[in-house]
């Protein structure tokens, strides 16, 4: 299956299911929580000449730093029905899917902004990961283009640090609409 076939597929099942959910609501309950926790570090060092490497070596005179922040929220959603029975539960925590050194990561430093600017009283960044070349992998931060190295280049995406910040802008402005100050 290909891409556009994939999408199709999923809309189709999805469209379905949220049908489905929405005749069969009922009064329930939700609840939310947030901890910390260090799942996912940052592995590209930075230099005093602007490089970034993965895996780079800190232990020399010209390392300055890892290249982006890390999140180490650990949030959660759970949902029970009238009689606190629980249904469901989303967990949300920032962590790299490296099974193959991942191919759809969208930086961290994004979803700190979301999660800052949000007007909600508690905003939730869920990340899917995946693995589409078509649409490339990774989202890089204007940092992360200024250091190089794969999550940069453009065999690694076709879409630039603007894409980011497009990708929080309009995420911040639905969020406005839906939490009016």
């Amino acid at each position: 299956m290909d891409y556009p076939e994939a999408i199709d597929f999923a809309a189709e099942r999805i469209a379905d299911a949220v049908v489905v959910a929405w005749k069969n609501r009922k009064p329930g309950k939700m609840a939310f929580g947030l901890d910390f926790a260090v799942v996912g570090f940052n592995r590209r060092a930075t230099y005093a000449d602007g490089r970034a490497v993965m895996y780079g070596n800190s232990n020399q005179p010209d390392f300055r730093g890892y290249e982006a922040m890390e999140d180490h929220d650990l949030g959660t959603l759970f949902f029970l029905d009238e009689n606190d029975k629980l249904l469901a539960i989303v967990v949300n925590i920032a962590c790299p899917s490296q099974e193959v050194e991942s191919r759809l990561k969208i930086n961290a430093d994004y979803g700190v902004q979301m999660k800052a600017r949000s007007p909600a009283l508690q905003t939730f960044v869920v990340q899917l990961t995946g693995s589409v070349p078509e649409i490339g992998g990774y989202l890089p931060t204007e940092k992360a283009v200024r250091g190089g190295s794969y999550s940069a280049i453009i065999q690694s995406t076709p879409v630039g640090p603007e894409g980011g910040q497009m990708l929080v802008n309009e995420t911040l402005q639905q969020a406005q609409q839906l939490f009016p100050k």
